[in-house]
């Protein structure tokens, strides 16, 4: 039996902690009315060119700031990713 109770889900420790960073970079993002997918899909993009004194400048805080890729609010205050009907 697994160690920890979130470790059936994932597989492994291991998994359970890259699914905690994971869950946790999303979430962090949507509090801040980021589009987590567009957020992370910029940063990785960014970060090997980025200096390391500078990380900063990639939070989603920063990032929502700039006015790209934000998402909609629910009338709850929850983040909801927006959606363009065509």
């Amino acid at each position: 039996m697994n160690r920890l109770c979130g470790d059936a889900f994932i597989g492994s420790e291991g998994g359970g902690k890259a699914a905690a960073i994971a869950y946790t970079l999303s979430e962090t993002a949507k509090l801040n009315a980021v589009d987590p997918q567009a957020w992370l899909t910029d940063v990785l993009g960014w970060i090997a060119d980025h200096k390391i004194t500078r990380l900063d400048e990639l939070m989603p805080w920063r990032y929502a700031r700039t006015g790209r890729n934000e998402v909609n609010r629910s009338p709850t205050g929850r983040a909801r990713r927006a959606v363009t009907l065509t």
